[in-house]
């Protein structure tokens, strides 16, 4: 074991010490947390919490322990990292391990269980644990603070509340550098607790909050010392344009530091990740000054030419929104936060929000990343006069003191996340009496932090209408004239004497046009709302999918008010009027759909109108066809659905994308509307499939192809290969000279005569790996019965290929189980 540690801790970049400790690690062996796997680490940034989470993973490995092991993390980009970080440490050492990435990128293993170690985001894993073939052996849940965060928070907190309380796993270490209230959070962890503090880093980091007259001129005296020195510079900006303009602002004092290598290798970065010459040149202009932004909105490729370019030294700075702060390990000397405040946007209009004190850290930690450089700095600017005392004091004292904020439960926030958590642990244990589900949720950090008892004797009617005292003022000349459905609720319009307004109920908030809604209770339930509301949920004339829409809503905008039991009960009484659950023998179970809803990331209303839509369409489709619809039920915005019609429309013409007018600002919101579009579209042929409509569930599958790489259905097998520089124009130029298949592809002399000049030059590389990974889907076909799952989770592994759109030859063969 002494001679393993040495490697992996040489492999990974990080200076083995003769008595293998580093202080954090001594801290954790002290308390053989490296034997039992179980601990709550709260230390902070370049202590090596991460080394320590896969040395347990790897010890488990190594003592042929049962089970697959786990490390969770909540971003793709960092899953990649870690991943790799993996390989590197165990390639020198006696252990041998199979180590899997699972980030929902259609890449994924299809056969989690044949893994060693597994490397997955927080949502795709939430999908997997539900598998009976997948046993849990010790689990690693790096950034644990974003329990707190509203959009990831549910899921994570519903995932460990079902692993605490069902599906168990063998040990579970959790990681974090920023939560102010680890006590609570170990306890429910039912872990120890390991406190760490800054005299356990490995790397000498100093952070300080400057108070400043100008955030620019002192932005740029510490980046300009940085950079003469050679070395590397993170700024965080408040948003995408602030990041762009302080890039460009720059460009010309940091080009001065680019050496003859740095202009070369920058070039090369560019054309290797482009997918035509046009991109190269767009990559090219964007690193060239030797600082370039780097923001969600950015394509993926740009994304990770920056993010290459840094890592190898030549990019000199990057100008950043807050995504870059989520983990991810680059070699910066200097971070510098030149804002406190980010940008959001309510009702369209901006408004700045100070940023936590752990988001704060979670930035500045970027700076002085173990095996990557030799210190740090971290600096936060505030302007003079743009906080009060009181709140500038307390921040320098966050920042120096290195103090995070509490963590408290989100999933309280969403009554979607609760119906999807108990949908869960049904699917989990087959089936769940309410008793059951009962016990479940008490193992959530919600009831940890507010427990009480949970029963279902008061009637639904009586907990809602306590919290609408509005409703006292309905009069006999009010009533509901008309509702219908809409994409997140219902809307209608309801008569007030000789008035008619409008409303809706909507899982985003509700709405009506009446003057006191608009005047004076704005945040109030009118008394016409009132009305509508309790008319839609207790009157017997209403369709019964309205008033489920209603409940939807309702129950959400009333979530913190409405008794547990209710709550539980309702959420119960919606899943199973949806058929995601039905009544079993001892309680309920998942129905097929329900199965489905319970892997899926989207939520239960869009999986209802998926079901609905699916089961009444009686004819034929296409990928054009399918891609509307899930435009059309995908959006609850509708001033947004005539916009992306007409984008994806061209899309999948194969329109050069500069010459769309994209319905996002930023090409990269583009791109993942459009992996959010190809995942209803996936849903769909699920639900396809599961009416036995084999047809159409083959034409939704062909739809997310066409989504993700924006092309025509016959360019799927060539642009599914994912071959560097072949992008959807080269894969166009291939298919019109003769050149479509993987087979053809592989030929390289059949390619030489075939393609059209201009291409040539790219054949070579492209054939070969063609012919790479033709000889690994044959390997696929060969292999024996029982070695085909490892051939295919090895072949997926290796070649990065889509396991949707690649794998239809070997599963019509039977070669794929």
């Amino acid at each position: 074991m002494e001679v393993f540690l040495v490697n992996m801790l040489v492999r990974s970049g990080m200076n083995a010490p003769s008595n293998l400790r580093f202080p954090l690690f001594e801290k954790v062996q002290k308390a053989r947390v490296l034997e039992t796997g179980s601990a709550l680490i709260v230390a902070p940034t370049a202590t090596g919490k991460s080394y320590i989470g896969r040395t347990i993973l790897c010890r488990a490995v190594q003592q042929r322990e049962s089970g697959v092991n786990v490390y969770l993390v909540p971003y793709r980009a960092l899953a990649s990292e870690i991943y790799d970080a993996f390989l590197r440490e165990l390639q020198d050492t006696a252990v041998q391990a199979t180590v899997r990435l699972a980030t929902g990128d259609h890449t994924d293993p299809i056969y989690p269980e044949e893994t060693d170690i597994l490397i997955a985001t927080y949502e795709r894993f939430a999908s997997l644990c539900r598998q009976p073939s997948l046993t849990v052996g010790r689990v690693v849940v790096d950034e644990i603070h974003l329990v707190a965060d509203e959009t990831r928070g549910p899921l994570l907190e519903g995932l460990l509340a079902r692993m605490l309380f069902h599906k168990r796993p063998r040990s579970l270490c959790a990681l974090s550098a920023v939560v102010s209230n680890p006590e609570k959070l170990a306890s429910w962890l039912q872990v120890p607790l390991i406190l760490g503090d800054a005299a356990d880093r490995t790397v000498a980091v100093e952070f300080l909050c400057q108070v400043v007259d100008d955030a620019d001129a002192g932005l740029r005296q510490e980046l300009l010392s940085v950079i003469s020195s050679g070395e590397q510079a993170i700024i965080f900006c408040r948003s995408k344009p602030n990041s762009q303009r302080l890039a460009r602002e720059l460009k010309d004092e940091v080009a001065k530091y680019l050496t003859d290598e740095d202009v070369r290798a920058l070039r090369n970065i560019a054309l290797s990740e482009a997918e035509d010459d046009d991109e190269a040149a767009e990559l090219i202009a964007l690193l060239s000054g030797g600082i370039a932004f780097h923001h969600a909105g950015l394509s993926r490729e740009s994304r990770r030419a920056v993010e290459t370019a840094f890592r190898q030294r030549h990019l000199k700075a990057i100008a950043c929104t807050p995504t870059l702060a989520a983990g991810v390990n680059l070699p910066a000397r200097l971070v510098v936060v030149r804002d406190v405040f980010r940008t959001e946007f309510v009702r369209g209009l901006p408004r700045q929000v100070m940023l936590s004190t752990g988001e704060l850290l979670n930035m500045l930690g970027r700076a002085g990343r173990p095996g990557q450089v030799d210190s740090g700095r971290g600096v936060a600017l505030v302007k003079k006069g743009e906080l009060p005392k009181e709140e500038l004091a307390d921040l320098q004292v966050a920042i120096q003191n290195g103090r995070g904020n509490p963590v408290r439960s989100q999933l309280p926030e969403s009554f979607d996340s609760l119906m999807k958590f108990l949908l869960a642990v049904t699917a989990d244990r087959g089936e769940a009496t309410l008793s059951d589900l009962t016990l479940a949720f008490q193992r959530t950090l919600w009831f940890h932090e507010q427990p009480q008892d949970i029963t279902f004797d008061r009637p639904f009617r009586d907990d809602i209408m306590e919290d609408i005292p509005s409703y006292q003022r309905v009069t006999p000349d009010m009533k509901v004239e008309r509702v219908w459905a809409v994409a997140d609720g219902v809307a209608g319009t309801v008569i007030s004497g000789p008035n008619r307004y409008n409303f809706s109920l909507r899982f985003s908030g509700e709405e009506c046009t009446c003057p006191a809604r608009a005047k004076w209770r704005r945040q109030d339930v009118c008394k016409h709302l009132a009305l509508v509301i309790h008319e839609l949920l207790f009157s017997r004339q209403v369709e019964s999918e309205v008033r489920n829409r209603a409940l939807y809503a309702v129950a959400h905008r009333f979530r913190r008010k409405l008794d547990l039991g209710t709550k539980i009960s309702q959420a119960v009484a919606l899943l199973c009027a949806w058929k995601l659950l039905e009544h079993a023998p001892s309680g309920y179970r998942t129905t097929p759909l329900g199965a489905l809803a319970a892997g899926s990331q989207l939520d239960l209303l869009l999986v209802r109108m998926a079901e609905e839509r699916i089961r009444r369409f009686k004819g034929k489709a296409t990928p054009a066809d399918v891609a509307q619809w899930a435009i059309e039920d995908y959006f609850a915005d509708e001033s947004k659905v005539e916009k992306w019609r007409k984008a994806v429309g061209l899309w999948l013409s194969e329109v050069d994308v500069k010459k769309i007018k994209l319905p996002e600002k930023y090409r990269g919101d583009f791109e993942r509307g459009l992996e959010d579009l190809g995942q209803v579209a996936v849903l769909y042929g699920e639900i396809a499939a599961s009416l036995g409509r084999t047809e159409l569930a083959e034409v939704c599958r062909v739809t997310r192809g066409c989504l993700q790489y924006g092309v025509a259905p016959e360019l799927i097998p060539l642009a599914a290969l994912r071959i560097p520089q072949l992008g959807r124009a080269r894969c166009r130029a291939l298919y019109d000279a003769g050149i479509r298949s993987l087979e053809q592809l592989a030929d390289r002399s059949f390619a030489l005569r075939s393609v059209p000049k201009g291409l040539d030059k790219w054949i070579p590389r492209w054939a070969e790996a063609a012919a790479m990974i033709l000889q690994g889907r044959r390997r696929i076909v060969q292999a024996p019965p029982d070695q085909r799952k490892k051939e295919v989770d090895d072949f997926l592994s290796n070649f990065q290929v889509d396991q949707l759109t690649l794998f239809a030859e070997a599963t019509a063969s039977g070669a794929i189980v």
